[in-house]
């Protein structure tokens, strides 16, 4: 038996979020502010972005890597964010590799990230060609 002592932590989970769960948005300060995130991005270029007005929709298929930040979260804040999204009946959790950016050690891992799924021909809202919400907030 091990014996349960202050450095031991729960488990985590992975998670990439792009939009309103960034840094500094309205739903990180809600839910993921207490947790410490790296900034990322997906490895591969095979999405695209579209901006809903409020928020971001990412759907499978495209051209786009997308830019954001992994958060290892507890069970209890991954249960708060799978109901922020409508997992799953709004927004589905596919498993994707991520790559570090700065202030990460710049290696791939896997993580989940939050897809609107099917729809990927739907043309409601701008494209996001940059695949980075905060920048097309910061210039919109």
């Amino acid at each position: 038996m091990v014996p349960i002592t202050a450095s031991m932590s729960p488990p985590t989970t992975p998670v990439f979020v792009y939009g309103t769960l960034r840094k500094g948005h309205h739903n990180w300060r809600a839910i993921l502010a207490p947790v410490t995130g790296v900034e990322a991005k997906t490895a591969r270029a095979a999405y695209t972005m579209r901006s809903w007005g409020n928020f971001p929709a990412v759907y499978a298929g495209g051209g786009t890597s997308i830019l954001g930040e992994v958060f290892d979260v507890p069970d209890d804040i991954l249960a708060r964010l799978d109901e922020l999204e409508g997992r799953p009946t709004w927004y589905k959790r596919e498993e994707v590799e991520v790559v570090a950016e700065r202030g990460g050690s710049g290696g791939a891992r896997m993580a989940w990230m939050y897809i609107m799924p099917g729809l990927k021909n739907d043309v409601r809202g701008e494209a996001i060609d940059s695949g980075d919400w905060n920048d097309h907030v910061a210039n919109n």
